[in-house]
């Protein structure tokens, strides 16, 4: 992503002030339980294990290596609940793309392109290209007031992507996402009453669409009746809703930005992005503790719009993943159950026909 799209966002920023802050109220205690929709979770179907995704940006993409590792290894989750960057990757395994084909996708896509509405200059008038080509911000006035955007991007673009890459699994499930190949929720945060929502049923694009939907950055997009921004500003890593949803064991993995040394806290971009990590620490420090098994690649600082490293980025992925490998077995060996070959109701001794049965029975406890 260019850099215009950052500086945009912080100067809204400014002139708004940090709507995280004022449409959300962290000073109050509130659990992530207390948060997800009781409509959108209640459950029956048994879940021995699910594995979370979360979001990070560019960050994110790490996860397919993690996904490529665990499949490779035979370890299939019963399903997969991934937000932002999380949902994309997440949504498109359980769709029924393998990983080396999520692999493919990732490498084979202009990122800056498709999270950019700019239309292609190919199909512009004139008038448009001289336009864009001198602008890159258009400010609105109306009766004298600066309109302020709801957001920069509506991502027309990545939703018509994401509409393609899922449109055979929508058909295919009838918009159940519990009949995809792996079970599915994407996990949006309703701007208009702050919970956090996991979607399972709809239009699979769509659904992925609404996690991804950064405030500012990109506009909200409405779901069923949610005005939804990404599910990240209240599940960062959404375990607590593999716990809501009773999964038995949880593999969770953590792609989001991590604190940025001081030495490199030097321009305003990296401040900005520093505030809302601390923001979410706490979060992400509780959903930690509800999973068995929690895989965290060494990203090196690798910053969540930067795109143009898709090798490394799922290589690191791996390394993580094969690191954890000998924990995920040991924790799927201590939820497994001896099997029993015969089940003996009531002993028989022949040739003890004179003894009374409790003499017995009482003889082997």
């Amino acid at each position: 992503m260019k850099s215009p799209v950052k500086t945009l966002f912080f100067i809204l920023l400014i002139l708004i002030g940090n709507p995280l802050s004022q449409n959300f109220n962290y000073s109050k205690s509130i659990t992530p339980r207390e948060l997800i929709s009781k409509e959108y979770t209640n459950e029956t179907q048994k879940c021995d294990l699910a594995l979370v995704l979360s979001g990070g940006g560019a960050r994110g993409i790490a996860q397919i290596g993690v996904i490529e590792i665990l499949d490779s290894a035979g370890i299939k989750p019963d399903i997969i609940i991934g937000v932002s960057m999380g949902a994309v990757v997440g949504g498109l395994y359980a769709a029924g793309y393998t990983p080396k084909e999520l692999d493919s996708i990732a490498r084979s896509i202009n990122w800056g392109e498709l999270l950019s509405d700019i239309p292609e200059r190919s199909i512009m008038l004139q008038t448009q290209k001289e336009t864009e080509s001198k602008y890159f911000l258009t400010i609105r006035f109306k009766a004298g007031k600066l309109l302020i955007p709801s957001g920069y991007l509506a991502a027309q673009k990545l939703l018509n992507k994401l509409s393609e890459l899922t449109a055979a699994a929508t058909i295919r499930s009838k918009k159940n996402f519990d009949k995809l190949p792996i079970r599915f929720r994407s996990v949006i945060t309703d701007l208009t009453t702050g919970e956090a929502i996991a979607l399972r049923k709809g239009n699979l694009g769509e659904a992925i669409r609404a996690s991804i939907s950064v405030p500012i950055l990109f506009m909200p997009y409405t779901i069923d009746s949610f005005y939804a921004v990404d599910g990240g500003l209240r599940m960062p890593v959404p375990v607590e809703v593999a716990k809501k949803l009773g999964c038995k064991r949880i593999i969770a993995v953590n792609t989001t930005a991590q604190l940025i040394p001081r030495n490199q806290l030097n321009t305003f971009n990296k401040v900005a992005e520093q505030t809302t990590t601390i923001m979410q620490q706490d979060l992400i420090a509780s959903e930690r503790l509800l999973a068995d098994v929690w895989i965290e690649p060494d990203l090196r600082n690798h910053n969540s719009t930067d795109f143009t490293n898709i090798d490394s980025l799922i290589e690191w992925g791996k390394d993580a993943a094969r690191k954890a490998l000998p924990k995920i077995f040991e924790t799927i060996k201590k939820h497994e159950f001896i099997k029993i070959d015969t089940i003996i109701s009531t002993p028989e001794i022949p040739g003890l026909q004179n003894l009374l049965r409790g003499t017995i029975t009482s003889k082997m406890l």
